[in-house]
């Protein structure tokens, strides 16, 4: 996928088919999008393109980041994008309707077919939605398609609902999704107590100020070292048994059975796992479980955790090594754990 930083013109000698969104997650209601662009170029012709911004270093988006810009570029390209525009926002937010028509997806994209979705807005003040971008389009002979919003558990999937499930219903974040939740930060050193004093090394992953954060806990992981998926347990959150001040750092940790090696400045892919989690009180960090988990009898009281899921049988390597995993980790972050098998929360009930 060739990714532009500007507004320029993409390499499109028949013309585009162009989705356009933020596309932040990558969701399936973004993957519809994408996939319907894609799915008009192969059968037309045209190039499969995708329009989207970044917004300015100054600006953060309310709730975090979902996905690094690295792991959203690649789960674009994996739907088949091969031309991806991603400017600044401030290179075009002044724009008029007509003008964002004309010199974006005319001069840029040489769009022959436009793809979003019903909410999309574009013009300064979001002055345009999807009827006026259809008036705009109809005499250039561009053809405008409103793909249907994706629902999940009878609402409509969308950032702000992943954001709010991954606070604690990690299951539910990755259905809406489409693929498990991910991040790729750089591996930073840590404090060494893993290696030097608890003899379980650990991988420090910690997330940066505009990056989401899930709910504090232990979660089965897999990471990507070394050319291969490692099955792992990552821990979030502050430790208070390290480290009980009030300003304490948040942290990422990963154990990884049967690794050894320097993995420092890398940036390897950890992928949350569906399944199992645990989910530590209000002193890991976080606010008290939601009315939800409480009613259904799963939540968290002082220095103990439950996990809210069954482990996923892809990753019981071995009952033994997932056991120590767990209490091992919930000890280092200040809780015990006890395996409490439930059913698993779904919003489809």
């Amino acid at each position: 996928m060739q990714i532009y930083q500007s507004l320029t013109p993409i390499h499109a000698p028949q013309g585009s088919a162009v989705a356009l969104g933020y596309f932040d997650g990558v969701h399936c209601g973004h993957r519809a999008v994408l996939g319907a662009a894609v799915e008009c170029a192969r059968a037309g012709g045209l190039t499969a393109a995708a329009f989207t911004f970044e917004l300015p270093a100054s600006s953060t988006l309310k709730g975090g980041r979902i996905l690094s810009l690295p792991q959203k570029h690649v789960r674009v390209a994996s739907l088949g994008i091969e031309e991806y525009q991603e400017a600044p926002f401030d290179e075009f937010r002044a724009l008029t309707p007509e003008d964002f028509v004309q010199k974006v997806l005319v001069d840029c994209f040489n769009a022959k077919q436009l793809f979003c979705g019903d909410n999309f807005t574009f013009g300064a003040r979001a002055a345009g939605n999807v009827e006026r971008l259809r008036e705009l389009c109809a005499p250039l002979g561009i053809g405008v398609h409103i793909v249907p919003m994706a629902q999940y558990g009878g609402q409509t999937v969308s950032s702000t609902r992943i954001r709010a499930a991954l606070e604690d219903r990690l299951d539910d974040a990755n259905a809406m999704l489409g693929t498990p939740y991910a991040i790729d930060w750089p591996v930073v050193r840590g404090k060494g107590i893993g290696s030097g004093k608890l003899g379980t090394p650990t991988l420090n992953q910690n997330y940066p100020a505009a990056a989401l954060q899930p709910c504090a806990g232990v979660y089965l992981t897999r990471i990507y070292l070394d050319g291969q998926w490692r099955p792992a347990a990552t821990g979030i959150g502050k430790r208070p048994t390290v480290d009980s001040s009030e300003n304490a750092a948040v942290t990422c940790e990963t154990f990884v059975p049967d690794f050894s090696g320097n993995v420092y400045g890398q940036q390897p892919v950890l992928e949350f796992q569906p399944g199992a989690q645990v989910q530590f009180d209000g002193r890991a960090g976080r606010a008290d479980p939601p009315r939800r988990r409480r009613e259904q009898g799963v939540f968290c009281g002082p220095e103990r955790c439950k996990i809210i899921a069954e482990m996923p049988q892809m990753l019981l390597y071995s009952a033994k090594c997932c056991g120590i995993l767990i209490l091992v980790t919930a000890a280092r972050y200040g809780a015990y754990a006890s395996t409490v098998p439930t059913t698993p929360y779904c919003a489809d009930g």
